[in-house]
This record gives C-alpha cells, structure tokens and sequence, in this order.
C-alpha cells in the first residue's frame, strides 16, 4: 500500500501536478511506460495485475522518459500508474491509469480487442464514479468514468488565472454504457459531475479528446 500527502499550506511545497503516461508493448514480456509531468520532478511507478491486490514497484526516473517494466506475463490486464515529487515535497496524486494487456503473438486481433474491453469493464465497475454525459445535440445518460481531478490554476502574478482543465475522465467507448468515438463533439458536449468531492454535480463543457482505443476514451473536461 502506498500514500499521497498533500500539500496544505504552512510552509509546504505544494504538490506537483499529475504527470501523464502511455503505454507500448515493447517485447514479450515488456511494456515501455511513457512519462511527462512537471518539471524537475521524480516520477515513481506502479503497477499491478487486475486480479492483484498488491500493486509492484515499477521504479523511478528524474524527469520525463521511459521506465521500462519486464517479467510481465501475457493475457493478464495490468494497470499502471506513476505519481510526482519535486525534491522533499509532497507526492503528488496519481495521474490516470493505463491498461495494458500482453498478448502472444498467434491472439487474433478480434481476441485482444475483447480482453481489452473486458479488463477496461473491470477497473471502471470498481474504481468508476456515476457522472451524467449530456450531448450538444441534446438528451443525456448516466454512464460511469474514471475522474481524475486537478487543483483549481493558480493566480499569476498580473492576476490572470492560467487555464488549467478541471479533470481528465476514461469513459467507456460505447454509445450505451459510455461515449463513443463516432458521436462525441466537443465543441458542445458536457459532462456533470462533482467537480469537487463533496460538492453538487455541475455541467462541465468536454474540451478535447486526450486518447482512445477500442475499449475507453480519455477526455479533457474543463
């Protein structure tokens, strides 16, 4: 088990913001993990099988690279994540998670498509919250999504506020139980949903696409 601690003032650091990943089968039994996060920060790796309950270490890296993770085994979903520190400040929260699947060679492609689906069905029924999307064209449906949020942009110093999205949530790839590729538009699309925990849900406008595949979508909500 491991933990964040947030900053809070009072003469400590504040956090540095969640860094991002990709994931790329790189070998058999390898999958290269791609960071960026803030700047001068040290990026710590986790990761873990769908059906573990401990998550590995996965090691470190000072600033944005790669981590190469081996010794995995094939048609077993894992789950990676990697969180932030800048010197002997707090750790940052995690950013999104990435599922990757290995598979062997001779899998068919209709064969992983239907494991990546099906391990993306996993992690959304545990760690998904109910948020409402609501189309530009109209209508709505509840559908579940990862959330992860980001502190409020900070204030510079000519009093302008830097933007900054409100969060980044996974969705299901789906017109029923998600948001699929073919109908998003995001120059109208919201999604509701507590914007912070603890408060009232409110429309937020979906900015942008981040990524897909044929199991999620990853969209910027701001």
């Amino acid at each position: 088990m491991f933990f964040w601690d947030i900053g809070l003032g009072f003469g400590i650091p504040a956090a540095p913001e969640a860094p991002t990943i990709t994931c790329e089968i790189s070998d058999d039994d390898e999958v290269t993990v791609s960071i960026t996060g803030a700047a001068g920060a040290t990026h710590y790796l986790k990761y873990k099988g769908t059906s573990d309950t401990e998550w590995q270490d996965g090691g470190s890296r000072s600033g944005d690279g790669d981590i190469i993770v081996s010794g995995l085994s094939v048609n077993i979903p894992y789950i990676f994540i990697v969180y932030s520190q800048i010197g002997s400040g707090p750790y940052s929260i995690p950013g999104l998670a990435v599922l990757t699947t290995l598979t062997t060679s001779s899998t068919s492609i209709g064969d992983y498509d239907s494991e990546l689906i099906a391990a993306f069905d996993k992690v959304l029924a545990k760690i998904g919250k109910p948020v409402v999307y609501k189309p530009g064209g109209g209508g709505s449906r509840q559908i579940r999504a990862i959330i992860v949020r980001f502190p409020p942009a900070k204030v510079g110093p000519s009093g302008s506020q830097g933007r900054t999205p409100k969060a980044i949530i996974a969705v299901k790839n789906d017109s029923t139980e998600g948001i699929s590729s073919t109908e998003l538009d995001t120059g109208g699309d919201k999604i509701s949903y507590p914007v912070r925990i603890g408060q009232d849900p409110q429309d937020c406008l979906i900015g942008k696409k981040v990524t897909s595949n044929i199991a999620r979508i990853k969209l910027e909500v701001n």
